[in-house]
């Protein structure tokens, strides 16, 4: 199927169409949250109003009470979701912490795809020892269970930092947790891929390229690569599903994005500690997490279905959110009597 085709497939199925409008308004919101935050809200994402008052359907209303609960929602320009336990706008911390995890959960996103891709291509093509090298290196990564695995290390970055040479991500950066995440899911699309670069790898059009005495560089880049552009697209939304769940997951922990920085992760933690009495500050985040990752993952199911209508996979959960797992296809009927088989 060529790519106008299949694009042409996927903008008339109506589920990805409506995922792709609810991905795209969260994105475009939380760009917008500078916007947002000098010309409706007035205030920034940091700004404390403890100890100020607003007006609420003509009365005055204390941000924050004597006893420590914040304003609910006022479906005002002003504390539009409430505020938190100190007087911060949720509103605002929700877009400005939505750019956080979305931009951590792009970037893990790109990373987990090229490191993927050469994995595959390397270990697929040479195979040998630099097959049984890179697969074990996989499985030693995918032996942890993915959340374990980015908070440790998530908790021990987040003191020491690290050195990649050509720069540094200390304590505190967003760039850190999504080194972690791009990390940690390579093995679940390098797997895949290199098995479709083993199957690709003795195919009569790589053959001919052999014949043309083109080098295994050119013929991983120039004639395998291209043919596994299908299944990238695939992955692409689920690990960025995956990657938005994980960060939210790693700073409810405190692996993740540091406070006073706001990610959806960190509201959800901190709003915690005030339920019930400001439930809002849970299901505000919370709600938006949700938004995000279901419409990521029937992006990633609609445009499986289009690339691969043959493929048969189901949804799995598993420690860092869903994984697709291809499933056996139902065997055809047995012919009746007199039917030919």
């Amino acid at each position: 199927m060529n790519d106008r085709g299949a694009l042409r497939r996927l903008l008339h199925e109506p589920h990805a169409l409506i995922a792709g409008a609810v991905l795209t308004a969260i994105v475009i919101a939380c760009l917008l949250a500078p916007v947002y935050a000098a010309d409706v809200a007035h205030t920034g994402p940091d700004a404390t109003h403890v100890t100020e008052t607003i007006v609420v359907s003509g009365k005055k209303v204390e941000v924050v009470s004597p006893t420590g609960v914040p304003i609910g929602p006022t479906w005002t320009g002003r504390f539009l979701l409430g505020a938190d336990e100190n007087g911060r706008d949720v509103a605002v911390r929700l877009l400005y912490g939505g750019r956080n995890s979305l931009e951590i959960a792009a970037v893990a996103t790109v990373l987990s795809i090229v490191l993927a891709v050469a994995v595959a291509l390397i270990a697929g093509w040479l195979g040998g020892a630099v097959d049984s090298l890179l697969c074990r290196l996989m499985d030693l990564i995918w032996s942890y269970p993915v959340l374990l695995l980015g908070v440790a290390l998530g908790v021990t970055l987040a003191v020491s930092g690290i050195d990649l040479g050509f720069t540094t991500l200390r304590g505190g950066s967003l760039m850190l947790p999504a080194l972690i995440i791009g990390v940690v899911y390579v093995p679940y699309m390098a797997r895949p891929l290199r098995a479709r670069t083993i199957e690709l790898r003795g195919r009569e059009f790589v053959d001919a390229a052999r014949q043309q005495g083109l080098s295994g560089t050119r013929i991983m880049l120039g004639e395998i690569l291209p043919n596994l552009s299908s299944s990238i697209l695939v992955f692409a939304p689920l690990l960025l599903a995956n990657a938005i769940l994980m960060e939210a997951g790693l700073s409810f922990l405190g692996a993740g994005v540091q406070p006073p920085a706001p990610s959806w992760g960190t509201m959800i933690s901190e709003g915690t500690r005030l339920m019930p009495d400001a439930i809002h500050l849970v299901l505000a985040p919370g709600l938006m997490l949700l938004a995000a990752v279901v419409s990521a993952n029937v992006l990633a199911e609609a445009a499986r279905d289009v690339l691969d209508p043959r493929a048969r996979l189901r949804a799995q959960p598993t420690a860092g959110g869903l994984d697709w797992v291809p499933t056996v296809p139902p065997a055809p009927p047995a012919p009746s009597d007199g039917e030919p088989a």
